[in-house]
């Protein structure tokens, strides 16, 4: 007998009746018995937790991505031709400058579409029901960029739209300001189609020669 109290106390095992004492002392329950030491580690988190409602969850930023500290556009753009290279390029240099660039691409596009209202919100649109988030910066560096190539009266307009914004206490996006120099120069294309127009249809062919009509 006093042999195996031995045993069990070299060996750790409990006996019988020292398992009913800390079975007591331990509210009824049988701590489990296992052969591997206790641990203490806690999962680290996901690096991008996809259900926190940050934005745009299909397209996360890229490890090591970050934004770029200013957005570089090209010289305004002198007339409506070289306003649809230069448009292209906005949209290049926006994605370029993202972190993210697929939600950046769908960011920069709603402008097409979009009314000013909408584009005052610089996380708009909403993507799978959720508030997009983390725009407010990039629409920001957008503003700054337009702003600094801005030219002629166009340059005044833009600059009572914006003293206009804070006498109401907010601020004219880049956004919003992209979608004004849209709307500019659609008004120009048109004027211009309208002066084309007009000029055309005040040409009279002298002297009934067709002949001479066209290779005039």
């Amino acid at each position: 007998m006093a042999e195996r109290s031995v045993q069990r106390a070299t060996s750790g095992e409990r006996s019988p009746a020292e398992k009913v004492v800390q079975t007591a002392s331990s509210g009824g329950r049988l701590p489990a018995e296992s052969n591997q030491p206790p641990t203490n580690q806690i999962r680290a988190p996901d690096v991008f937790d996809l259900t926190a409602g940050d934005d745009d969850h299909l397209s996360p930023p890229s490890f090591g991505a970050k934004e770029a500290d200013r957005i570089n556009l090209g010289p305004w753009p002198q007339n409506v031709a070289s306003y649809r290279h230069w448009r292209l390029s906005v949209v290049d240099e926006v994605v370029a400058a993202s972190a993210r660039p697929d939600a950046a691409f769908n960011w920069i596009a709603a402008v097409n579409s979009a009314t000013d209202a909408d584009l005052s919100d610089a996380n708009f649109p909403q993507v799978a029901g959720r508030r997009r988030a983390g725009f407010e910066t990039l629409d920001a560096k957008l503003s700054a960029a337009l702003t600094k190539i801005l030219s002629g009266e166009f340059a005044r307009k833009v600059h009572g739209m914006k003293m206009k914004a804070m006498t109401d206490s907010r601020r004219l996006s880049g956004r919003q300001l992209l979608k004004a120099i849209d709307e500019h120069f659609k008004l120009t294309e048109a004027d211009g189609a309208a002066f084309d127009m007009e000029h055309l249809l005040n040409v009279t062919m002298k002297n009934d020669s067709l002949e001479k009509f066209m290779d005039d």
